[in-house]
């Protein structure tokens, strides 16, 4: 296999882990809008035999949707929604929370829960807190970590933003982070 081969392979098995599928919700609606059409069809092949209807006949639910029957307009209002909701499905994005760090032999994808606990553990040691007094909240493209200082410590906020910002460049990851490092106000008392 070669080379540009290779490339395109990883590309596509790291877009498939990284997006939901949409396959489930273009199943139900497919099954749904099939159910519809079969009802309509049978109706109208009962209708033109002249024989009774399994719910109503075409020719009274046309003039009960020219009448505005309640039972009709909440029909309609249904059927809204559910376009609605199909839109919404088909137009926003169904991103995973991960990110994709760059190797040149595999694909490696990473929770971005599991890459603010990295950058959590890091800071920590960096700024010689505990780890409970680091927070970090991995965004699409950010990292925003909140250090809560030990009471009597005054942490160095130049430090801690480039250590954070040499931790995301060395990760490599895709899309690109970047770093946002705060330092509390309040401290903790020391232990």
């Amino acid at each position: 296999m070669s080379t540009d081969a290779d490339g395109r392979f990883a590309r596509t098995l790291a877009r498939r882990e990284m997006h939901r599928s949409r396959s489930v919700a273009s199943g139900v609606a497919a099954v749904l809008a099939a159910l519809a059409v079969t009802y309509a069809a049978v109706e109208l092949v009962l209708a033109a035999s002249r024989l009774l209807p399994l719910l109503v006949r075409p020719a009274d639910a046309e003039s009960a949707w020219r009448d505005g029957a309640p039972l009709v307009l909440g029909a309609a209002a249904v059927l809204a929604a559910l376009g609605v909701i199909a839109l919404l499905l088909a137009v926003l994005p169904q991103r995973r929370p991960r990110h994709r760090l760059d190797d040149a032999r595999s694909v490696i994808l990473v929770d971005d829960d599991v890459l603010a606990s990295a950058v959590s553990r890091r800071l920590a040691r960096f700024a010689g807190v505990a780890a409970d007094q680091v927070r970090t909240a991995v965004g699409r493209g950010s990292l925003v970590v909140l250090v809560r200082p030990t009471s009597g410590r005054p942490l160095a906020q130049v430090e801690l933003d480039d250590t954070a910002a040499a931790f995301a460049t060395a990760l490599a990851a895709r899309p690109r982070l970047r770093s946002r490092v705060t330092v509390a106000r309040d401290g903790v008392l020391a232990r």
